[in-house]
């Protein structure tokens, strides 16, 4: 049986993903309504950019985190990362503050995703919606991931690495 972890955002994710949100939005309306009325048609694959930059994001965003007998599965709606007990080398709770230098991913839209350069942590795959996180290192990564109990989440994990 799984144990799963849902991914709540924290109030910097909230306002990240609003103020996105509805920028994008008033953009492709704002350059829609310019090209109704000078007639020009390039606006829709435009706007296709804009709703592709939006859902792409929010598909790859972490959903939940489970624990399940083979290991800890990060759930994304497309592409979920499986983690087998068998590489974890070691995890422990962290605060990642400043999220650190992001070189390739989503910086607070949906949440913190893709790879980042961390003080002290070097290269972590972070798969998270706030700060404090569980860090799991495996045999050739590190991941930065936030269930919601990260207490509970650390001892579910501790027990079924035992």
């Amino acid at each position: 049986m799984a144990h799963v972890f849902r991914a709540e955002w924290d109030k910097t994710v909230k306002v990240i993903t609003t103020f996105i949100v509805i920028l994008l939005i008033s953009i492709a309306l704002s350059i829609t309504y310019k090209a109704l009325i000078s007639g020009k048609e390039f606006t829709l694959a435009f706007n296709f950019l804009i709703l592709g930059i939006l859902l792409l994001t929010y598909l790859y965003a972490p959903k939940c985190y489970e624990i399940t007998e083979r290991g800890v599965v990060i759930v994304r709606r497309i592409g979920s990362i499986q983690i087998p007990f068998s590489t974890i080398r070691r995890f422990y709770g962290a605060d990642l503050g400043r999220v650190g230098l992001r070189l390739w991913g989503c910086g607070g839209l949906f949440g913190y995703f893709g790879l980042y350069s961390i003080r002290g942590m070097g290269r972590v795959w972070v798969y998270a919606t706030k700060k404090e996180v569980v860090v799991i290192e495996t045999d050739s990564k590190k991941y930065a991931i936030s269930p919601e109990n990260i207490f509970e989440f650390l001892e579910t994990l501790k027990s079924k690495l035992q």
